[in-house]
């Protein structure tokens, strides 16, 4: 995976990502009072820096150990690193949590793991 999740990668993903968020989380914030977030599969944090920039501020990326977390620091968010088919995944409760387009990169087998670390008590999902 870190040949593909490159720096040119996420920089290219990044401004496509953050249009879309924009959109989704004004829908969200119809509905929902959102105070913190997570997202799975974090790259460089476009959909973070969406919902910091409507106002949202306690921020969590999650992402696997090709991502440094450089840019998620710099949006003064927490930054997790772990590998979600192997790790276990302990962290509060968040009103929101992201995993947009991260299942499809989970092999099978490690589909159960995946599932144990998503069954967090959020409020709303997005995915």
């Amino acid at each position: 995976m870190k040949d593909v999740y490159t720096f040119k990668y996420f920089q290219d993903q990044d401004k496509q990502s953050y249009v879309s968020a924009s959109y989704y989380i004004d829908i969200l914030l119809n509905y929902f009072l959102i105070n913190s977030a997570v997202d799975f599969g974090c790259g460089h944090g476009s959909w973070l820096r969406a919902m910091k920039d409507k106002g949202i501020s306690n921020l969590t990326g999650i992402d696997g150990p090709w991502n440094n977390g450089l840019a998620i620091k710099d949006l003064n968010a927490n930054f997790l690193q772990i590998d979600l088919t192997v790790d276990s995944l302990d962290i509060q409760k968040f009103d929101v949590a992201i995993c947009v387009e991260v299942a499809e990169h989970i092999n099978e087998i490690y589909s159960d793991k995946y599932i144990e670390n998503k069954k967090m008590k959020n409020l709303t999902n997005l995915y």
